[in-house]
């Protein structure tokens, strides 16, 4: 049986969890939607604990 994986390139991964938790951040400040708000604090709650647990610190709220 063959295992194949998908190469893992921490720069191009850390590129991409802070792009999506500076995306989501632009959304929670900008809505009025109460949903949209909570939905947003739950992606960034979730993509800063996967960003936590591969390089061991979150992304700030000053490094937008």
């Amino acid at each position: 049986m063959d295992n194949k994986t998908v190469p893992f390139i921490e720069k191009d991964v850390r590129e991409y969890l802070d792009r999506n938790i500076k995306q989501w951040r632009k959304i929670k400040n900008s809505t009025r939607d109460e949903k949209m708000t909570l939905e947003a604090f739950h992606y960034i709650d979730a993509l800063q604990v996967v960003r936590e647990a591969l390089f061991g610190e979150t992304l700030g709220a000053d490094r937008e």
